[in-house]
C-alpha cells in the first residue's frame, strides 16, 4: 500500500486563522517532512471531553486501515493525557496498531496552556475570551506577550490588561481544575 496519511487539525475554541494556520503546517509537513502527498484532512473545533464526529470518523477509517501514518499538531490534539493519562494511553496505544503517528510538536505537556489557565483561575470568565486577549497582545507572562499556547508554569509573571485596568498575577499552583473557591490559591495577586 502506497503511504496514505490521516491529518487530524483540533482547536478548543473557535479561532479560523489559528485553525488555518495549523492546517497550513500540518499539510507542509505530511508532504515536505513526511514525502506523503496523498493525505485526508480531518478538521473540527472543540474540547476533547465533548463528541468529536470527525475524529470518529477518522478512527473508524484507520481501523479499516485505509491509512498508514496519522499526523497531528500535538499528542494532545488527539486527548489530553493530563485529563485522564491511562485513557490518552489506551488511543494512542491502539492508534499505533494500526499506523505510524507522527505531530508537528513532540512535546508533552505537563501544564495547561495560558488560556486555560485563566478561566480555571478565574482571571478571566471564559477561555474563548483569554484566548482572544492573547491574540491581541493583552497577555503578557514574564514581561513578553504570548500566544493562547503558552504552557504556564509556576512563578509566572502573568500580566493582563483589560481597558484601563492592568491584572498582575504570580502563579503559585497549576491544576487542571479547582473549585470556584479555590481558584485564588492558584496565583498571587502582585497589583
Amino acid at each position: 500500500m502506497e503511504r496514505k496519511c490521516a491529518i487530524y487539525n483540533r482547536i478548543s475554541v473557535e479561532n479560523k486563522t489559528q485553525l488555518e494556520k495549523m492546517r497550513n503546517t500540518l499539510i507542509e509537513y505530511c508532504q515536505n517532512i513526511l514525502g506523503i502527498n496523498d493525505y485526508v484532512l480531518f478538521e473540527e473545533v472543540g474540547s476533547v471531553e465533548r463528541k468529536r464526529k470527525e475524529f470518529e470518523n477518522m478512527i473508524n477509517r484507520i481501523h479499516k486501515e485505509e491509512f498508514t501514518d496519522l499526523l497531528v499538531y500535538h499528542p494532545n490534539r488527539i486527548y489530553r493525557a493530563e485529563y485522564n493519562k491511562e485513557k490518552f494511553d489506551n488511543i494512542i496505544n491502539d492508534i499505533a496498531k494500526y499506523v505510524t503517528l507522527h505531530s508537528v510538536d513532540l512535546k508533552y505537556e505537563d501544564s495547561p496552556v495560558i488560556d486555560k489557565y485563566l478561566k480555571v483561575a478565574r482571571l478571566i470568565k471564559r477561555r474563548s475570551v483569554a484566548n482572544e486577549a492573547c491574540d491581541q497582545g493583552r497577555i503578557t507572562v514574564n514581561g513578553r506577550v504570548v500566544k493562547a499556547s503558552y504552557d504556564v508554569k509556576e512563578n509566572d509573571i502573568i500580566e493582563i490588561k483589560m481597558g484601563e485596568r492592568i491584572i498582575k498575577v504570580q502563579v503559585m499552583a497549576i491544576a487542571e481544575h479547582v473549585l470556584k473557591n479555590d481558584a485564588s490559591s492558584l496565583y498571587k495577586p502582585l497589583s
